[in-house]
Protein backbone atom coordinates (compact mmCIF):
# COMPACT_ATOMS: atom_id res chain seq x y z
CA UNK A 1 0.00 0.00 0.00
CA UNK A 2 1.30 3.44 -0.95
CA UNK A 3 0.22 6.54 0.92
CA UNK A 4 0.50 9.77 -1.04
CA UNK A 5 0.87 13.24 0.44
CA UNK A 6 -1.98 14.74 -1.58
CA UNK A 7 -4.71 14.00 -4.07
CA UNK A 8 -3.81 12.24 -7.31
CA UNK A 9 -2.90 14.42 -10.27
CA UNK A 10 -5.98 13.33 -12.21
CA UNK A 11 -8.16 14.36 -9.30
CA UNK A 12 -6.50 17.76 -9.05
CA UNK A 13 -7.03 18.29 -12.76
CA UNK A 14 -10.67 17.39 -12.32
CA UNK A 15 -11.07 20.39 -10.06
CA UNK A 16 -10.36 22.79 -12.93
CA UNK A 17 -12.46 23.55 -16.04
CA UNK A 18 -11.25 21.59 -19.04
CA UNK A 19 -11.72 24.14 -21.82
CA UNK A 20 -9.02 24.89 -24.32
CA UNK A 21 -7.94 28.19 -22.82
CA UNK A 22 -7.42 26.74 -19.35
CA UNK A 23 -5.12 24.03 -20.60
CA UNK A 24 -3.28 26.25 -23.06
CA UNK A 25 0.34 27.03 -22.34
CA UNK A 26 1.87 30.46 -22.29
CA UNK A 27 -0.95 32.37 -20.61
CA UNK A 28 1.52 34.58 -18.76
CA UNK A 29 0.04 37.23 -16.44
CA UNK A 30 1.44 40.08 -18.50
CA UNK A 31 -0.46 38.84 -21.54
CA UNK A 32 -3.75 39.16 -19.69
CA UNK A 33 -2.83 42.66 -18.56
CA UNK A 34 -1.84 43.70 -22.08
CA UNK A 35 -4.95 42.19 -23.65
CA UNK A 36 -7.14 43.93 -21.08
CA UNK A 37 -5.43 47.29 -21.62
CA UNK A 38 -5.81 47.01 -25.40
CA UNK A 39 -9.47 46.12 -24.90
CA UNK A 40 -9.98 49.16 -22.68
CA UNK A 41 -8.46 51.46 -25.28
CA UNK A 42 -10.58 49.82 -27.98
CA UNK A 43 -13.74 50.44 -25.99
CA UNK A 44 -12.79 54.11 -25.58
CA UNK A 45 -12.36 54.37 -29.36
CA UNK A 46 -15.95 53.16 -29.83
CA UNK A 47 -17.14 56.40 -28.21
CA UNK A 48 -16.79 59.94 -29.53
CA UNK A 49 -14.68 61.60 -30.81
CA UNK A 50 -13.58 58.53 -32.81
CA UNK A 51 -16.94 56.78 -32.66
CA UNK A 52 -16.07 53.32 -34.02
CA UNK A 53 -19.20 51.69 -32.61
CA UNK A 54 -18.36 48.26 -34.05
CA UNK A 55 -15.29 48.09 -31.78
CA UNK A 56 -17.37 47.80 -28.59
CA UNK A 57 -18.18 44.05 -28.75
CA UNK A 58 -14.58 43.23 -29.71
CA UNK A 59 -13.37 45.22 -26.71
CA UNK A 60 -15.69 43.15 -24.52
CA UNK A 61 -14.30 39.97 -26.07
CA UNK A 62 -10.81 41.11 -25.07
CA UNK A 63 -11.99 41.90 -21.53
CA UNK A 64 -13.69 38.53 -21.01
CA UNK A 65 -10.80 36.61 -22.59
CA UNK A 66 -8.30 38.41 -20.36
CA UNK A 67 -10.24 37.73 -17.16
CA UNK A 68 -12.22 34.51 -17.68
CA UNK A 69 -10.84 31.62 -19.74
CA UNK A 70 -7.16 31.97 -18.85
CA UNK A 71 -5.61 29.83 -16.12
CA UNK A 72 -5.05 32.48 -13.45
CA UNK A 73 -6.12 33.40 -9.95
CA UNK A 74 -9.05 35.68 -9.27
CA UNK A 75 -6.54 38.29 -8.06
CA UNK A 76 -4.81 38.38 -11.43
CA UNK A 77 -8.17 38.46 -13.15
CA UNK A 78 -9.05 41.44 -10.97
CA UNK A 79 -5.80 43.15 -11.96
CA UNK A 80 -6.61 42.56 -15.62
CA UNK A 81 -10.07 44.02 -15.06
CA UNK A 82 -8.53 47.06 -13.40
CA UNK A 83 -6.17 47.55 -16.35
CA UNK A 84 -9.14 47.43 -18.71
CA UNK A 85 -11.24 49.91 -16.73
CA UNK A 86 -8.46 52.36 -15.92
CA UNK A 87 -7.22 52.53 -19.52
CA UNK A 88 -10.77 52.79 -20.85
CA UNK A 89 -11.65 55.77 -18.69
CA UNK A 90 -8.24 57.41 -19.02
CA UNK A 91 -8.78 57.56 -22.78
CA UNK A 92 -12.55 58.10 -22.73
CA UNK A 93 -12.54 61.09 -20.35
CA UNK A 94 -9.20 62.61 -21.36
CA UNK A 95 -11.10 65.90 -21.56
CA UNK A 96 -11.22 65.93 -17.76
CA UNK A 97 -7.44 66.41 -17.61
CA UNK A 98 -7.38 69.31 -20.04
CA UNK A 99 -10.58 71.01 -18.85
CA UNK A 100 -10.54 70.49 -15.08
CA UNK A 101 -7.23 69.08 -13.82
CA UNK A 102 -4.93 66.07 -14.29
CA UNK A 103 -5.58 65.10 -10.67
CA UNK A 104 -9.34 64.86 -11.30
CA UNK A 105 -8.73 62.83 -14.46
CA UNK A 106 -6.47 60.36 -12.64
CA UNK A 107 -8.81 60.08 -9.65
CA UNK A 108 -11.90 59.34 -11.74
CA UNK A 109 -10.05 56.88 -14.00
CA UNK A 110 -8.65 54.92 -11.08
CA UNK A 111 -11.93 54.97 -9.15
CA UNK A 112 -13.85 53.64 -12.14
CA UNK A 113 -11.10 51.09 -12.72
CA UNK A 114 -11.91 49.56 -9.33
CA UNK A 115 -15.40 48.65 -10.56
CA UNK A 116 -13.84 46.70 -13.42
CA UNK A 117 -11.35 45.07 -11.07
CA UNK A 118 -14.24 43.56 -9.15
CA UNK A 119 -15.97 42.61 -12.38
CA UNK A 120 -12.81 40.93 -13.69
CA UNK A 121 -12.50 38.79 -10.57
CA UNK A 122 -16.19 37.92 -10.86
CA UNK A 123 -15.86 36.95 -14.54
CA UNK A 124 -13.08 34.53 -13.48
CA UNK A 125 -15.68 32.70 -11.37
CA UNK A 126 -18.59 33.10 -13.77
CA UNK A 127 -16.62 31.51 -16.60
CA UNK A 128 -17.07 28.12 -14.93
CA UNK A 129 -20.84 28.34 -15.19
CA UNK A 130 -22.96 26.70 -17.87
CA UNK A 131 -24.87 29.94 -18.57
CA UNK A 132 -21.85 32.21 -18.59
CA UNK A 133 -22.78 33.76 -21.94
CA UNK A 134 -25.83 35.25 -20.18
CA UNK A 135 -24.53 35.75 -16.64
CA UNK A 136 -21.42 37.74 -17.62
CA UNK A 137 -23.38 40.36 -19.65
CA UNK A 138 -25.88 40.62 -16.80
CA UNK A 139 -23.08 41.31 -14.32
CA UNK A 140 -21.48 43.83 -16.69
CA UNK A 141 -24.77 45.71 -16.95
CA UNK A 142 -25.37 45.48 -13.20
CA UNK A 143 -21.96 47.07 -12.64
CA UNK A 144 -22.99 49.89 -14.99
CA UNK A 145 -26.14 50.38 -12.93
CA UNK A 146 -24.14 50.35 -9.69
CA UNK A 147 -21.47 52.82 -10.79
CA UNK A 148 -24.27 55.11 -12.00
CA UNK A 149 -25.34 55.43 -8.37
CA UNK A 150 -22.13 55.36 -6.31
CA UNK A 151 -19.92 57.03 -5.20
CA UNK A 152 -21.13 60.63 -4.88
CA UNK A 153 -24.29 59.99 -6.86
CA UNK A 154 -22.60 57.95 -9.55
CA UNK A 155 -20.83 58.42 -12.88
CA UNK A 156 -22.84 56.85 -15.75
CA UNK A 157 -20.48 58.07 -18.47
CA UNK A 158 -19.16 55.25 -20.63
CA UNK A 159 -22.15 52.91 -20.70
CA UNK A 160 -22.00 50.44 -23.57
CA UNK A 161 -25.48 51.42 -24.73
CA UNK A 162 -24.24 54.89 -25.64
CA UNK A 163 -21.96 53.39 -28.32
CA UNK A 164 -24.96 52.04 -30.21
CA UNK A 165 -25.54 55.33 -32.06
CA UNK A 166 -24.19 54.73 -35.54
CA UNK A 167 -23.89 50.99 -34.93
CA UNK A 168 -26.05 47.90 -35.47
CA UNK A 169 -27.59 48.06 -31.99
CA UNK A 170 -29.13 51.54 -32.31
CA UNK A 171 -32.48 50.06 -33.29
CA UNK A 172 -32.70 48.15 -30.02
CA UNK A 173 -32.81 51.32 -27.89
CA UNK A 174 -36.59 51.89 -28.18
CA UNK A 175 -37.18 48.26 -27.21
CA UNK A 176 -34.74 47.67 -24.34
CA UNK A 177 -33.26 51.09 -23.52
CA UNK A 178 -29.65 52.01 -22.84
CA UNK A 179 -29.14 49.36 -20.15
CA UNK A 180 -30.72 46.63 -22.25
CA UNK A 181 -28.56 47.60 -25.21
CA UNK A 182 -25.50 47.46 -22.94
CA UNK A 183 -26.52 43.90 -22.09
CA UNK A 184 -26.84 42.96 -25.78
CA UNK A 185 -23.43 44.40 -26.71
CA UNK A 186 -21.86 42.67 -23.71
CA UNK A 187 -23.60 39.47 -24.82
CA UNK A 188 -21.96 39.78 -28.23
CA UNK A 189 -18.56 40.31 -26.66
CA UNK A 190 -18.95 37.39 -24.26
CA UNK A 191 -20.13 35.13 -27.07
CA UNK A 192 -17.02 36.10 -29.01
CA UNK A 193 -14.83 35.12 -26.07
CA UNK A 194 -16.68 31.81 -25.73
CA UNK A 195 -16.25 31.07 -29.44
CA UNK A 196 -12.54 31.87 -29.17
CA UNK A 197 -12.17 29.55 -26.17
CA UNK A 198 -13.81 26.73 -28.15
CA UNK A 199 -11.54 27.10 -31.18
CA UNK A 200 -9.54 23.88 -30.49
CA UNK A 201 -12.54 21.61 -29.94
CA UNK A 202 -13.45 19.04 -32.63
CA UNK A 203 -14.58 20.69 -35.85
CA UNK A 204 -18.28 19.86 -35.98
CA UNK A 205 -19.10 20.58 -32.32
CA UNK A 206 -17.14 23.80 -32.66
CA UNK A 207 -19.07 24.86 -35.75
CA UNK A 208 -22.37 24.10 -34.06
CA UNK A 209 -21.47 26.12 -31.00
CA UNK A 210 -20.24 29.09 -33.00
CA UNK A 211 -23.39 29.00 -35.13
CA UNK A 212 -25.54 28.99 -32.00
CA UNK A 213 -23.61 31.93 -30.55
CA UNK A 214 -23.83 33.84 -33.83
CA UNK A 215 -27.59 33.36 -33.81
CA UNK A 216 -27.83 34.79 -30.31
CA UNK A 217 -25.65 37.78 -31.17
CA UNK A 218 -27.43 38.64 -34.43
CA UNK A 219 -31.00 38.12 -33.26
CA UNK A 220 -31.50 41.49 -31.55
CA UNK A 221 -29.91 43.91 -34.06
CA UNK A 222 -31.31 42.03 -37.05
CA UNK A 223 -34.74 41.97 -35.45
CA UNK A 224 -34.54 45.71 -34.79
CA UNK A 225 -33.68 46.32 -38.45
CA UNK A 226 -36.49 44.09 -39.73
CA UNK A 227 -39.02 45.54 -37.29
CA UNK A 228 -37.90 49.13 -36.58
CA UNK A 229 -39.79 50.88 -33.83
CA UNK A 230 -41.70 53.93 -35.00
CA UNK A 231 -43.82 56.49 -33.17
CA UNK A 232 -46.90 58.34 -34.35
CA UNK A 233 -47.02 62.09 -33.82
CA UNK A 234 -50.05 63.46 -32.00
CA UNK A 235 -49.19 66.98 -33.12
CA UNK A 236 -46.26 69.25 -33.91
CA UNK A 237 -44.54 72.20 -32.30
CA UNK A 238 -42.22 74.86 -33.65
CA UNK A 239 -39.32 75.17 -31.23
CA UNK A 240 -36.06 77.12 -31.01
CA UNK A 241 -32.84 76.32 -29.16
CA UNK A 242 -30.93 79.54 -28.51
CA UNK A 243 -27.16 79.27 -28.21
CA UNK A 244 -26.04 82.71 -27.09
CA UNK A 245 -22.36 81.90 -26.79
CA UNK A 246 -19.91 83.42 -24.32
CA UNK A 247 -18.76 86.90 -25.32
CA UNK A 248 -15.05 87.14 -25.97
CA UNK A 249 -14.66 83.38 -26.32
CA UNK A 250 -14.14 83.03 -22.59
CA UNK A 251 -14.98 79.93 -20.56
CA UNK A 252 -15.56 81.86 -17.32
CA UNK A 253 -19.34 81.89 -17.08
CA UNK A 254 -19.47 83.48 -13.63
CA UNK A 255 -17.34 86.47 -14.59
CA UNK A 256 -19.36 87.20 -17.74
CA UNK A 257 -22.85 86.20 -16.66
CA UNK A 258 -24.40 89.60 -17.40
CA UNK A 259 -22.99 89.57 -20.92
CA UNK A 260 -24.20 85.99 -21.41
CA UNK A 261 -27.76 86.89 -20.46
CA UNK A 262 -27.69 89.92 -22.77
CA UNK A 263 -26.31 87.76 -25.60
CA UNK A 264 -29.19 85.28 -25.30
CA UNK A 265 -31.75 88.08 -25.16
CA UNK A 266 -30.18 89.71 -28.23
CA UNK A 267 -30.16 86.41 -30.15
CA UNK A 268 -33.84 85.93 -29.31
CA UNK A 269 -34.73 89.45 -30.44
CA UNK A 270 -32.76 89.00 -33.68
CA UNK A 271 -34.60 85.74 -34.42
CA UNK A 272 -37.93 87.44 -33.67
CA UNK A 273 -37.07 90.22 -36.13
CA UNK A 274 -36.57 87.61 -38.86
CA UNK A 275 -39.93 86.08 -37.98
CA UNK A 276 -41.69 89.44 -38.28
CA UNK A 277 -39.94 90.03 -41.60
CA UNK A 278 -41.36 86.74 -42.86
CA UNK A 279 -37.96 85.11 -43.26
CA UNK A 280 -38.83 82.19 -40.97
CA UNK A 281 -41.78 80.65 -39.16
CA UNK A 282 -42.94 81.77 -35.74
CA UNK A 283 -41.94 79.57 -32.82
CA UNK A 284 -44.14 78.25 -30.01
CA UNK A 285 -41.39 77.72 -27.41
CA UNK A 286 -37.81 78.89 -26.94
CA UNK A 287 -35.15 77.09 -24.91
CA UNK A 288 -32.20 78.90 -23.35
CA UNK A 289 -29.32 76.83 -21.98
CA UNK A 290 -28.18 76.12 -18.46
CA UNK A 291 -26.62 79.19 -16.78
CA UNK A 292 -27.99 81.53 -19.45
CA UNK A 293 -29.13 83.49 -16.37
CA UNK A 294 -26.77 82.77 -13.51
CA UNK A 295 -28.89 84.63 -10.97
CA UNK A 296 -32.55 84.36 -10.02
CA UNK A 297 -34.38 86.48 -12.61
CA UNK A 298 -37.44 86.73 -10.39
CA UNK A 299 -35.46 88.79 -7.86
CA UNK A 300 -32.60 90.27 -9.92
CA UNK A 301 -33.93 93.32 -11.80
CA UNK A 302 -31.15 93.45 -14.39
CA UNK A 303 -31.68 89.84 -15.43
CA UNK A 304 -35.45 90.24 -15.30
CA UNK A 305 -35.41 93.09 -17.81
CA UNK A 306 -33.40 91.04 -20.29
CA UNK A 307 -35.74 88.04 -20.00
CA UNK A 308 -38.86 90.20 -20.36
CA UNK A 309 -37.33 91.89 -23.41
CA UNK A 310 -36.80 88.50 -25.06
CA UNK A 311 -40.27 87.19 -24.19
CA UNK A 312 -41.95 90.34 -25.49
CA UNK A 313 -40.03 90.17 -28.76
CA UNK A 314 -40.75 86.49 -29.39
CA UNK A 315 -44.31 86.49 -28.05
CA UNK A 316 -43.65 82.94 -26.82
CA UNK A 317 -42.68 81.32 -23.51
CA UNK A 318 -39.01 80.74 -22.74
CA UNK A 319 -37.57 77.83 -20.76
CA UNK A 320 -34.41 79.37 -19.34
CA UNK A 321 -31.62 78.13 -17.10
CA UNK A 322 -30.96 79.94 -13.83
CA UNK A 323 -29.01 79.50 -10.60
CA UNK A 324 -31.22 80.39 -7.63
CA UNK A 325 -30.64 80.48 -3.89
CA UNK A 326 -31.06 77.22 -2.01
CA UNK A 327 -33.11 76.70 1.14
CA UNK A 328 -30.13 77.42 3.40
CA UNK A 329 -27.05 79.62 3.40
CA UNK A 330 -24.25 78.34 1.22
CA UNK A 331 -26.54 76.31 -1.04
CA UNK A 332 -27.96 76.84 -4.53
CA UNK A 333 -30.31 75.20 -7.00
CA UNK A 334 -29.63 74.71 -10.70
CA UNK A 335 -33.02 75.17 -12.33
CA UNK A 336 -34.86 75.33 -15.58
CA UNK A 337 -37.82 77.68 -15.21
CA UNK A 338 -40.63 78.69 -17.53
CA UNK A 339 -41.15 82.39 -18.24
CA UNK A 340 -44.38 83.05 -20.10
CA UNK A 341 -45.79 86.22 -21.64
CA UNK A 342 -47.47 86.89 -18.30
CA UNK A 343 -44.22 86.55 -16.36
CA UNK A 344 -42.48 83.77 -14.41
CA UNK A 345 -44.57 80.68 -13.75
CA UNK A 346 -44.35 78.11 -10.97
CA UNK A 347 -43.11 75.47 -13.42
CA UNK A 348 -39.51 74.67 -12.50
CA UNK A 349 -37.18 71.73 -12.83
CA UNK A 350 -34.23 71.38 -10.45
CA UNK A 351 -31.17 69.47 -11.60
CA UNK A 352 -31.31 66.04 -9.98
CA UNK A 353 -27.67 65.03 -10.38
CA UNK A 354 -25.27 67.91 -9.64
CA UNK A 355 -21.64 67.18 -10.46
CA UNK A 356 -19.46 66.34 -7.43
CA UNK A 357 -16.40 68.60 -7.09
CA UNK A 358 -17.85 70.68 -9.95
CA UNK A 359 -21.14 71.94 -8.53
CA UNK A 360 -20.75 70.89 -4.92
CA UNK A 361 -17.91 69.74 -2.67
CA UNK A 362 -18.50 66.47 -0.80
CA UNK A 363 -17.21 66.59 2.78
CA UNK A 364 -16.54 70.31 2.38
CA UNK A 365 -15.42 70.88 6.02
CA UNK A 366 -12.59 68.37 5.56
CA UNK A 367 -11.69 69.02 1.91
CA UNK A 368 -12.03 72.80 1.67
CA UNK A 369 -8.26 73.37 1.77
CA UNK A 370 -7.33 70.43 -0.43
CA UNK A 371 -7.36 72.35 -3.72
CA UNK A 372 -7.58 76.05 -4.60
CA UNK A 373 -10.18 75.10 -7.25
CA UNK A 374 -12.62 74.32 -4.45
CA UNK A 375 -12.60 78.02 -3.55
CA UNK A 376 -14.18 78.68 -6.96
CA UNK A 377 -17.29 76.77 -5.78
CA UNK A 378 -18.52 78.92 -2.88
CA UNK A 379 -21.95 77.27 -2.72
CA UNK A 380 -23.06 73.66 -2.87
CA UNK A 381 -25.77 72.84 -5.38
CA UNK A 382 -28.46 70.62 -3.92
CA UNK A 383 -30.06 67.81 -5.94
CA UNK A 384 -33.65 68.22 -7.00
CA UNK A 385 -36.44 65.78 -6.27
CA UNK A 386 -38.20 63.77 -8.99
CA UNK A 387 -40.85 66.02 -10.51
CA UNK A 388 -43.54 65.68 -13.19
CA UNK A 389 -42.83 67.19 -16.61
CA UNK A 390 -43.07 70.95 -16.97
CA UNK A 391 -46.55 72.17 -17.89
CA UNK A 392 -46.14 74.89 -20.52
CA UNK A 393 -48.98 76.83 -22.14
CA UNK A 394 -48.31 77.65 -25.80
CA UNK A 395 -50.36 78.82 -28.77
CA UNK A 396 -50.72 75.12 -29.62
CA UNK A 397 -52.23 74.40 -26.21
CA UNK A 398 -50.97 72.59 -23.13
CA UNK A 399 -47.51 71.08 -23.54
CA UNK A 400 -45.72 68.67 -21.18
CA UNK A 401 -41.93 68.93 -21.37
CA UNK A 402 -39.45 66.44 -19.89
CA UNK A 403 -36.50 68.47 -18.64
CA UNK A 404 -32.90 67.57 -17.86
CA UNK A 405 -29.88 69.74 -17.13
CA UNK A 406 -26.46 68.79 -18.52
CA UNK A 407 -25.07 65.82 -16.49
CA UNK A 408 -28.66 64.65 -15.89
CA UNK A 409 -28.93 63.31 -19.43
CA UNK A 410 -26.54 60.44 -18.65
CA UNK A 411 -28.92 59.13 -15.96
CA UNK A 412 -31.79 57.02 -17.25
CA UNK A 413 -34.25 57.92 -14.51
CA UNK A 414 -34.45 61.66 -15.27
CA UNK A 415 -36.08 61.66 -18.71
CA UNK A 416 -37.66 58.21 -18.55
CA UNK A 417 -39.64 59.06 -15.41
CA UNK A 418 -40.99 62.27 -16.95
CA UNK A 419 -41.85 60.63 -20.26
CA UNK A 420 -43.72 57.92 -18.39
CA UNK A 421 -45.63 60.74 -16.68
CA UNK A 422 -46.85 62.05 -20.05
CA UNK A 423 -44.15 64.33 -21.51
CA UNK A 424 -44.56 65.10 -25.21
CA UNK A 425 -40.93 66.01 -25.87
CA UNK A 426 -37.64 66.35 -23.99
CA UNK A 427 -35.39 69.35 -23.42
CA UNK A 428 -31.77 69.29 -22.26
CA UNK A 429 -30.22 72.55 -21.04
CA UNK A 430 -26.46 72.48 -20.82
CA UNK A 431 -23.40 74.58 -20.13
CA UNK A 432 -20.26 72.94 -21.50
CA UNK A 433 -18.15 76.07 -21.34
CA UNK A 434 -15.51 74.39 -19.18
CA UNK A 435 -15.07 71.68 -21.81
CA UNK A 436 -14.70 73.93 -24.84
CA UNK A 437 -12.45 72.35 -27.44
CA UNK A 438 -12.71 68.84 -25.96
CA UNK A 439 -14.72 65.75 -26.92
CA UNK A 440 -17.06 66.05 -23.92
CA UNK A 441 -19.78 68.08 -25.74
CA UNK A 442 -19.84 65.57 -28.60
CA UNK A 443 -20.11 62.66 -26.17
CA UNK A 444 -22.98 64.36 -24.38
CA UNK A 445 -24.78 65.08 -27.65
CA UNK A 446 -24.50 61.41 -28.61
CA UNK A 447 -26.06 60.49 -25.26
CA UNK A 448 -28.90 62.90 -26.08
CA UNK A 449 -29.47 61.05 -29.35
CA UNK A 450 -29.61 57.76 -27.47
CA UNK A 451 -32.23 59.23 -25.13
CA UNK A 452 -34.32 60.31 -28.12
CA UNK A 453 -34.40 56.75 -29.42
CA UNK A 454 -34.96 55.28 -25.98
CA UNK A 455 -37.89 57.54 -25.09
CA UNK A 456 -39.39 57.95 -28.57
CA UNK A 457 -39.37 61.72 -28.07
CA UNK A 458 -37.84 64.64 -29.90
CA UNK A 459 -34.92 65.98 -27.85
CA UNK A 460 -33.99 69.67 -27.93
CA UNK A 461 -30.47 70.48 -26.71
CA UNK A 462 -29.59 74.08 -25.84
CA UNK A 463 -25.99 74.68 -24.79
CA UNK A 464 -24.20 77.93 -23.96
CA UNK A 465 -21.55 77.46 -26.64
CA UNK A 466 -22.25 74.03 -28.15
CA UNK A 467 -23.14 71.42 -28.99
CA UNK A 468 -26.77 72.52 -29.42
CA UNK A 469 -29.20 70.68 -31.65
CA UNK A 470 -32.61 69.19 -32.27
CA UNK A 471 -32.95 65.40 -32.49
CA UNK A 472 -36.01 63.55 -33.77
CA UNK A 473 -37.47 60.46 -32.03
CA UNK A 474 -35.66 58.14 -34.44
CA UNK A 475 -32.29 59.57 -33.37
CA UNK A 476 -31.67 61.59 -36.53
CA UNK A 477 -30.24 65.07 -36.09
CA UNK A 478 -32.55 67.66 -37.61
CA UNK A 479 -30.19 70.56 -36.96
CA UNK A 480 -27.15 71.23 -34.78
CA UNK A 481 -24.60 73.94 -34.10
CA UNK A 482 -21.23 73.61 -35.79
CA UNK A 483 -19.45 76.33 -33.82
CA UNK A 484 -19.61 78.01 -30.39
CA UNK A 485 -20.89 81.23 -31.95
CA UNK A 486 -24.28 82.80 -31.24
CA UNK A 487 -27.11 81.14 -33.17
CA UNK A 488 -30.74 80.09 -32.88
CA UNK A 489 -31.70 76.65 -34.15
CA UNK A 490 -35.33 76.10 -35.11
CA UNK A 491 -37.36 73.12 -36.23
CA UNK A 492 -40.86 71.70 -36.20
CA UNK A 493 -40.80 68.66 -33.93
CA UNK A 494 -43.36 65.87 -33.42
CA UNK A 495 -45.26 65.63 -30.15
CA UNK A 496 -45.70 62.05 -28.96
CA UNK A 497 -47.75 60.43 -26.19
CA UNK A 498 -47.12 56.71 -26.83
CA UNK A 499 -44.58 54.95 -24.61
CA UNK A 500 -41.75 52.87 -26.02
CA UNK A 501 -41.17 49.42 -24.49
CA UNK A 502 -37.90 50.79 -23.12
CA UNK A 503 -39.79 53.40 -21.09
CA UNK A 504 -42.74 51.22 -20.17
CA UNK A 505 -40.63 48.37 -18.79
CA UNK A 506 -37.53 50.27 -17.62
CA UNK A 507 -37.92 49.32 -13.97
CA UNK A 508 -38.70 45.66 -14.65
CA UNK A 509 -35.79 45.42 -17.11
CA UNK A 510 -33.21 46.76 -14.70
CA UNK A 511 -34.59 44.66 -11.83
CA UNK A 512 -34.38 41.51 -13.95
CA UNK A 513 -30.79 42.27 -14.92
CA UNK A 514 -29.90 42.84 -11.26
CA UNK A 515 -31.59 39.59 -10.17
CA UNK A 516 -29.75 37.57 -12.83
CA UNK A 517 -26.45 39.16 -11.83
CA UNK A 518 -26.95 38.52 -8.11
CA UNK A 519 -28.13 34.94 -8.66
CA UNK A 520 -25.25 34.14 -11.01
CA UNK A 521 -22.68 35.72 -8.70
CA UNK A 522 -24.05 33.87 -5.67
CA UNK A 523 -23.94 30.57 -7.54
CA UNK A 524 -20.39 31.26 -8.71
CA UNK A 525 -19.18 32.10 -5.21
CA UNK A 526 -20.96 29.07 -3.78
CA UNK A 527 -19.36 26.79 -6.33
CA UNK A 528 -15.94 28.28 -5.65
CA UNK A 529 -16.34 27.71 -1.91
CA UNK A 530 -17.41 24.09 -2.43
CA UNK A 531 -14.48 23.45 -4.77
CA UNK A 532 -12.01 24.90 -2.31
CA UNK A 533 -13.57 22.89 0.51
CA UNK A 534 -13.21 19.63 -1.42
CA UNK A 535 -9.64 20.50 -2.31
CA UNK A 536 -8.84 21.20 1.34
CA UNK A 537 -10.38 17.88 2.43
CA UNK A 538 -8.41 15.97 -0.20
CA UNK A 539 -5.16 17.52 0.98
CA UNK A 540 -5.80 17.06 4.70
CA UNK A 541 -7.61 13.67 4.73
CA UNK A 542 -5.17 10.83 5.54
CA UNK A 543 -7.24 8.30 3.61
CA UNK A 544 -6.59 9.73 0.17
CA UNK A 545 -4.42 7.46 -1.96
CA UNK A 546 -5.04 4.28 0.06
CA UNK A 547 -6.43 1.07 -1.41
CA UNK A 548 -9.66 -0.77 -0.67
CA UNK A 549 -12.72 1.21 0.32
CA UNK A 550 -10.83 4.49 0.37
CA UNK A 551 -9.60 3.85 -3.15
CA UNK A 552 -13.10 3.08 -4.35
CA UNK A 553 -14.37 6.26 -2.72
CA UNK A 554 -11.58 8.20 -4.35
CA UNK A 555 -12.33 6.76 -7.78
CA UNK A 556 -16.03 7.50 -7.31
CA UNK A 557 -15.28 11.08 -6.30
CA UNK A 558 -12.87 11.47 -9.19
CA UNK A 559 -15.50 10.29 -11.66
CA UNK A 560 -18.08 12.66 -10.21
CA UNK A 561 -15.69 15.59 -10.37
CA UNK A 562 -14.65 14.81 -13.93
CA UNK A 563 -18.32 14.57 -14.85
CA UNK A 564 -18.98 17.93 -13.21
CA UNK A 565 -16.03 19.41 -15.04
CA UNK A 566 -17.40 18.26 -18.37
CA UNK A 567 -20.54 20.32 -17.79
CA UNK A 568 -18.54 23.51 -18.35
CA UNK A 569 -19.71 24.28 -21.89
CA UNK A 570 -19.64 27.55 -23.77
CA UNK A 571 -23.35 27.97 -23.20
Amino acid sequence: MTVTSGPPTSLRIALEPQDAEHTARGSAPWRSQLLAAVGGAGLAFSFDPIGLAWLAPFALTAFVTATGPRRQSWRRAGMAGFSFGAVFFAVHIWWLATSISPAAWIAVSLTQGLWFAGLGALVRLLWRQRMRVLSIPACWTAIELARSQWPFGGFPWGQLGFTSIGGPWAGTLPYVGVEGTSFLIALAGTAGAAAWAARTTPKWPRMGRIAALASIVCAAPVGAVLFPYSVSADGTLRIAAVQGGIPGGSTDVMARHRQITRAHAAATVKMSDRIRAGDQEAVDLLVWPESSVIVDPTTDEVARRQVERAVAASDAPILLGAIVDGPSEGTALNQGLVWSIDGPSDERYTKRHPVPFGEYIPFRPWLSGFSPRFDEIPRDMLPGEPTPPLNVTTDQGRLLVASAICFDVAFTDVLVDQVRAGAHLAVIQSSNAAFTGSSQPEQQFTISRARALETGRAVVVASLNGVSGIVFPDGTVRTRSQSPDTQALTSTVPLVTALTPAVRFAGARNSMIAVIAVAASSAAFGRSVRRRTRRFLMVTSPGWGSCGADSAERNSSQGALNSASRTDTIY
